[in-house]
């Protein structure tokens, strides 16, 4: 009778059949320079740094393995969530959340420079401050590049969007379907300058809420967009405007409320 070694059977099994898993990190200290990130990995900041900064051309730029989901929570006087000017192809994987809240200045995405671009599915931002329209969603300059795809939102109290760019280096927005929320006096949906392009891609919404908001502002930009839907809330002030056009701007559907 052979005797049977259930010991080496069972360690066959695990290794064969048990899924790769690798335990989600927390980084508590500002990430400076170039990282890969790994499902779950969360980075919380609460003296007013930025929470990723990458500045530095010629590297790997910010990736997430897999295309998981990470979460970024910046809190302090002048906070920045991600700063990136790499020159690098940056992805934020799918489902990933960016949460930075300030006394004064707050973003939760800048991006700036030529050949610098980010790429995500499903992102949601939020950015808070105390301060009056001081927080922005999403600051694009001088030759970045963002792609959002699936559908993403933005929360900000003040600007949403910000782009702009140098004459001679083109910055540009394009989002499947992007959700914009933003609140306060003087607050707005998206800001554009001259030589940006901003494409909102179908079913996208805006909407603003306060004394003197704005859905858009397009200054010299191009902006397209198919059934938009822009919802501009002013009632308990000064009133603004739905959209205030000084560019190029396409939209196809959509409905726009102004009250």
């Amino acid at each position: 009778m052979k005797l049977v070694n259930f010991k080496k059977i069972v360690v066959a099994i695990n290794v064969l059949f048990c899924p790769y898993y690798t335990h989600a990190t927390n980084y508590t200290t500002p990430i400076s320079g170039p990282i890969t990130f790994e499902n779950g990995d969360t980075v919380n900041i609460s003296n007013g740094n930025s929470g990723i900064s990458d500045l530095t051309t010629g590297g790997k730029g910010i990736q997430v393995n897999n295309n998981g989901a990470i979460s970024i929570n910046t809190t302090g006087s002048i906070t920045s969530a991600v700063q990136l000017s790499n020159g690098a192809a940056n992805n934020l994987g799918s489902g990933s959340t960016i949460v930075t809240n300030g006394n004064g200045y707050a973003s939760g995405i800048e991006i700036k420079g030529s050949g610098t671009s980010l790429t995500a599915t499903d992102l949601n931002i939020t950015a808070i401050s105390k301060s009056a329209n001081s927080a922005y969603g999403l600051d694009i300059e001088n030759g970045a590049r963002v792609h959002l795809k699936g559908s993403s939102s933005i929360t900000a109290t003040g600007t949403g969007v910000m782009i702009y760019a140098s004459p001679n280096d083109k910055a540009s927005f394009t989002a499947d379907q992007v959700s914009i929320n933003a609140t306060g006096t003087n607050s707005t949906g998206i800001h554009t300058e001259q030589n940006t392009e901003v494409n909102l891609g179908d079913g996208s919404l805006i909407k603003v809420t306060g004394s003197n908001a704005t859905g858009i502002e397009n200054f010299q930009g191009t902006l397209t967009a198919n059934n938009l839907t822009i919802i501009q809330d002013s009632s308990t002030g000064t009133k603004g405007h739905a959209i205030d056009v000084r560019g190029n701007m396409s939209i196809n559907g959509g409905t726009i409320t102004a009250i």
